[in-house]
């Protein structure tokens, strides 16, 4: 009787189960108050032939089918899912309840041929994620499909080619795009190079992700990315890939002018040349090369999340106020100058050290969550770990993985240390070590017996003997050893529940 009155639905896919199925699509439409419905990431079962029966849920205004598993065949729907959604967008209906649509899409033919299918007033907004490269026909059909350019406000589409100026001129022209995901894995460079200024029309972005080589455009300068700032007042998330060239300008300086940005992804790829001069991004030598240094404090005030990668040497700089000792944090977390961000992932070679740990710590004292990705010759040591115990307060999240020969600071005396420093041990949810297997050969069940909240562990490279007895120290702990495993499901923060 309770669930009748269910107005929201989020069904997650689970492991031990063959994934959602056409039938039980169709007994949603008993429920006649759903207002909104989601279905992430489910396998080849459901083909949307059922969606019909959803056009009976007069109060629904969000329907959401999509995939956790970006370019898998199985997680997109098939043609006959057309008609279904045709229906609900045709249905009797109020102005109220006109629908708003996130689907995977096979590929971006198939995209246009959706919106041609519900286009119309029962439509509200669309967004889709296309699963198959398209080249340039494509897109340009995509474009001109009905509706496209009012109702289309979010896009997920990965280029075959390089991205020709036609096809960004293409999509700039969605006026009302929120969402904009583009990447390319071509390796060929297109005829000239890609040009920022018509991405700068779509003054209604939110989230802009561009996965594409930074060699094929010009460098960043701090007019462009002061420029995007503007241009973008709305824009919550950005991810960049960044060249050699781009480390030699400052633009990156100019980051703090958006207002509004919650998520900011860095990728570098190489790399750079010596700069003109500058203070926020320049080069320092490392041994016997120059490495980049990115500078922590022109970083927007709005910032919540941070992921930095790096296949080359990046030196982090944190702001000046970082000289306040971990001991000291809890008294200055008032003045933290990333005391707003907590979500920090750092994976590659960024330098980190126990006095780099502890100047991050003091910097952004409130982080929820913190990946390290330890390689080449960077220094962090159980002394660093400590420093994270006890000067982050709210760590609920923490993954290391050490791929360094020697020294490994992942050993069992480290563990130890961090289950008894501070509140660390009372608080931490999920911890995730990926390390060479002799570390984990090491680790006893007693090690983990003073992470009391533990409820999710993985350890990848475990074998089946030292995870078993592990699982019988941490009854209440999900805990798997696999790669395969340990990549995927939803972050524990998002869900008090493991499906194994």
């Amino acid at each position: 009787m309770g669930l009748k009155n269910l107005s929201s639905l989020v069904v997650l896919p689970s492991e031990a189960s063959t994934g959602l199925t056409d039938a039980h699509v169709a007994s949603l439409a008993a429920l006649v108050n759903l207002a909104a419905v989601e279905f992430p990431g489910h396998a080849k079962a459901f083909t949307g032939t059922s969606l019909t029966a959803l056009a009976a849920l007069r109060k629904l205004t969000r329907l959401v089918i999509t995939s956790n598993k970006p370019q898998a065949v199985d997680y997109t729907l098939a043609l006959p899912a057309l008609a279904g959604l045709r229906a609900i967008t045709r249905r009797a209906s109020s102005a109220e309840s006109h629908l708003h649509l996130e689907l995977g899409v096979p590929d971006a033919a198939w995209g246009a041929a959706l919106l041609r299918a519900v286009s119309g007033p029962g439509l509200s907004r669309l967004a889709v994620a296309v699963r198959e490269a398209a080249d340039s026909a494509a897109v340009k059909a995509l474009v001109e499909a009905p509706g496209a350019r009012e109702k289309l406000v979010g896009v997920d589409l990965e280029f075959r080619a390089a991205p020709t100026a036609e096809d960004i001129a293409a999509l700039a022209s969605y006026s009302n795009l929120q969402r904009l995901h583009l990447t390319c894995k071509c390796p060929r460079a297109p005829p000239s190079r890609m040009d920022w200024r018509p991405w700068l029309a779509l003054s209604q972005l939110k989230h802009l992700h561009m996965h594409i080589n930074p060699a094929w455009r010009d460098p960043l300068q701090p007019s462009t990315v002061a420029a995007m700032a503007e241009a973008w007042p709305l824009l919550e998330h950005l991810h960049l890939r960044l060249s050699p060239a781009d480390n030699a300008t400052h633009a990156l300086n100019k980051l703090q002018n958006f207002n509004n940005l919650k998520t900011l992804s860095l990728t570098w790829l190489g790399q750079a040349a010596p700069p003109a001069g500058g203070a926020g991004l320049q080069r320092r030598r490392s041994g016997s090369l120059d490495a980049t240094v990115f500078n922590l404090g022109y970083l927007p005030a709005s910032l919540q999340e941070l992921s930095l990668t790096s296949i080359s040497s990046v030196r982090l700089a944190v702001p000046s106020s970082s000289n306040i000792t971990a001991a000291d944090s809890a008294a200055a977390v008032a003045g933290a100058p990333l005391s707003g961000l907590s979500k920090l992932a750092m994976d590659g070679n960024f330098g980190i050290s126990d006095a780099l740990v502890a100047n991050l710590v003091a910097a952004a004292p409130h982080l929820t969550s913190l990946t390290m990705v330890l390689t080449g010759r960077q220094t962090l040591s159980a002394a660093g770990l400590a420093t994270v115990a006890a000067g982050l307060r709210r760590l609920g999240n923490l993954h290391l993985s050490d791929y360094r020969e020697s020294p490994l600071c992942l050993s069992q005396s480290c563990l130890l240390g961090l289950a008894a420093t501070g509140d660390l041990g009372s608080q931490l949810r999920y911890l995730k070590l990926s390390t060479p297997d002799v570390v984990h050969a090491e680790l006893l069940p007693g090690v983990f017996s003073g992470f009391s909240k533990l409820r999710r562990l993985d350890l990848v490279g475990c074998q089946d003997q030292a995870a078993a007895a592990l699982a019988a120290a941490l009854p209440l702990c999900c805990m798997k050893h696999t790669a395969d495993w340990a990549g995927e499901g939803v972050a524990p923060e998002e869900s008090s529940t493991c499906l194994l």
